[in-house]
């Protein structure tokens, strides 16, 4: 007893000891699902058509990602294609990706993308490959993707540390508006980002790790999804006593700069570019920055381009960051804009071309029409007179055909008198012939008394087999002859003789 009482505090530490570690293990497991939310950009790089390299060659696209919880989506939309993938984040950071993607014309087939990857810091790749719906494997695939916005967190949200808490910093924060939404980085330092060579290209500046573990957060300021409304003003947080007010190093918010209505687009940071595709949308009445779709040329997609480089200097976001956004810009965004004027230009054009050439189709029809109305009058009387002398012609064949028809037929009814009687003779003799014939030798008889007034006792079949015969057809090109199956059966028949009483049989075979 004394033994089991010694050993239950050592049990009691133990339990307490798992407890904690669970604890922490769960606390650092949502850390790093919070970290991990937000925005990210990469590239999806695929080969070529596994069935027919030729006929489709590999690509590199750009293509987003979104991050909520344990919830990760992966869309890509342009003007051809739209696809979408869906996962879960497991343990370790580990996500397989799923979903289907068509193009937005309807031709083709869809398809079905399934990417498997890992989260290592603010990067993640994946690999994989585009599949038929039946499964078969079309291309080769890879997505590289970086973190470039960090998801708010919830207003109820509290950082936990295991140590004792960490203290206020003391500098005095500025008025913050709208447009620029702090979020404290957790204390755990950031490994360094190792980029491929493809993300190396687009980001040259790798992403350092935090400076300790129990320094204070960093505040970072990070675009909001829409534009911002005008600016507030939030009243500054007072320092401890005895502490001093160190200098701002945010720099105060500046007036948006807004050009007359009519003239130039109106616009803020931050800039949604997605918006320029609807300059060639069917409503050009629509407004986009001030402007309408109609009125929006190629210098304001520049002044949008400077006004995005002036967003991004003002912007407090990591440096590798910024030019993954502008790199993005400059290869979609901005070609895309002018793709759209282009569209609409060259709509408008076709529409002005296809009227005119309405137009001049419309005169050259009425031309034609009033050349053939005069052209058809004089067919008309050309035609009325060619009839009248074609009814006289014909009139007086058909006066001369009953003539001639007249005299044919009392013609050949002269012969025919004659022909007919001469077949009625043959007729009567070679009936009375094969009357003859039939009658005294193919007539049935009683093979005693020879009276042909027999009757049938019985039919019996002794036989039943499968023979072919020859069989002669006659169709348009000729006569065919060609063999058949058909069912041959011996029956055996048994007569009695009326007169004699004698009985006989006979044997006949048969063709069912």
């Amino acid at each position: 007893m004394k033994t089991i009482s010694f050993m239950r505090p050592a049990n009691a530490a133990i339990r307490i000891n798992l407890i904690l570690l669970a604890l922490v293990v769960a606390g650092l497991s949502v850390a790093q699902a919070a970290a991990l939310d937000g925005q990210w950009k990469g590239f999806l790089q695929c080969g070529a058509l596994l069935t027919n390299p030729a006929k489709s060659p590999a690509f590199n696209v750009p293509i987003a990602m979104s991050v909520s919880g344990k919830a990760v989506t992966v869309s890509r939309d342009t003007e051809k294609v739209r696809e979408e993938l869906n996962g879960r984040l497991g343990a370790g950071g580990v996500v397989s990706l799923s979903g289907n993607g068509y193009f937005k014309s309807g031709s083709g087939q869809s398809w079905v993308t399934q990417l498997s990857g890992k989260f290592s810091g603010n990067q993640f790749t994946a690999s994989g490959g585009i599949y038929t719906a039946e499964g078969m494997k079309w291309r080769d695939c890879s997505v590289e993707f970086i973190q470039v916005a960090v998801a708010q967190p919830a207003a109820s949200e509290k950082t936990v540390q295991a140590d004792k808490p960490v203290p206020q910093a003391t500098a005095r924060k500025p008025a913050l508006t709208t447009a620029e939404a702090p979020r404290a980085v957790p204390p755990p330092a950031v490994p360094v980002v190792k980029q491929s060579p493809q993300l190396a290209v687009r980001e040259p500046v790798a992403v350092q790790s935090a400076p300790a573990a129990k320094a204070p957060p960093v505040t970072v300021a990070l675009p909001p999804p829409s534009p911002a409304p005008a600016p507030q003003i939030v009243k500054e947080a007072e320092p401890p006593p005895g502490q001093a007010i160190a200098p701002s190093s945010v720099a105060p918010p500046t007036a948006p700069n807004v050009p007359e209505s009519g003239s130039s687009p109106q616009l803020k940071c931050p800039l949604d570019w997605s918006a320029l595709a609807d300059i060639d949308s069917n409503d050009q009445n629509k407004m986009l920055y001030g402007l309408k779709a109609s009125e929006w040329k190629k210098e304001h997609v520049d002044q949008m381009m400077r006004k995005e480089e002036e967003c991004q200097r003002l912007s407090t976001l990591p440096d590798s960051v910024k030019q993954a956004v502008m790199v993005d810009v400059h290869r979609t965004s901005y070609p895309n804009g002018l793709k759209s004027i282009e569209r609409r230009d060259r709509r408008i054009q076709e529409e002005i071309d296809r009227v005119k050439r309405a137009e001049q189709e419309s005169l050259r029809r009425e031309a034609e029409r009033q050349r053939d109305a005069v052209e058809q009058e004089r067919l008309r009387n050309e035609r009325a007179a060619a009839e009248a002398a074609r009814s006289d012609a014909a009139q007086q064949r058909l006066d001369q055909q009953a003539e001639s028809n007249r005299q044919e037929v009392a013609e050949r009814r002269t012969q025919s008198v004659g022909s007919l009687n001469l077949i009625v003779m043959l007729i009567i003799v070679v009936g009375v012939l094969a009357g003859f014939i039939w009658h005294k030798f193919i007539r049935l008889r009683c093979p005693q008394c020879k009276a042909t007034n027999p009757e049938t006792l019985s039919r019996t079949e002794t036989d039943r087999w499968r023979g072919t015969k020859r069989v002669t057809e006659k169709h348009s090109r000729g006569t065919n002859t060609r063999h058949v199956q058909t069912t041959y059966v011996k029956v055996l028949i048994e007569y009695r003789c009326r007169t004699c009483g004698h009985v006989w049989e006979v044997e006949n075979q048969q063709e069912l």
